[in-house]
């Protein structure tokens, strides 16, 4: 998944009024064939100043063999979502629906 670009236009969160849970985002995204798993991401311990490896919760969209954008579930307890608006509009009516939630767009 090397050729998604991590500067993709932020589109905003899915949301819903009592959060979703942790393990409610990952049981859903580790049983959708449309998401690819981010691999960890080296980094710097800032207290040891050892190398580690960053663990996420993130996600690459995937279509037709293409990363067309990245979800990921924030501690506010909602999924952000970016990426390219118009091949993410179906993924995002998915995730809704499966939530029970609503989409709501990132202020251009």
């Amino acid at each position: 998944m090397s050729s998604i670009d991590y500067n993709r236009q932020h589109l905003g969160f899915v949301v819903r009024d009592r959060g979703i849970a942790h393990s409610d985002w990952i049981a859903f995204a580790s049983s959708n064939p449309e998401l690819r798993k981010q691999p960890p991401l080296e980094g710097v311990n800032p207290f040891t100043r050892q190398p580690m490896l960053y663990h996420h919760s993130n996600y690459f969209v995937v279509v037709d063999d293409k990363p067309v954008g990245l979800v990921a579930w924030e501690e506010a307890e909602c999924v952000g979502i970016a990426g390219i608006k118009e091949e993410m509009a179906p993924f995002i009516a998915r995730l809704c629906e499966a939530f029970d939630a609503r989409f709501e767009a990132s202020e251009s």
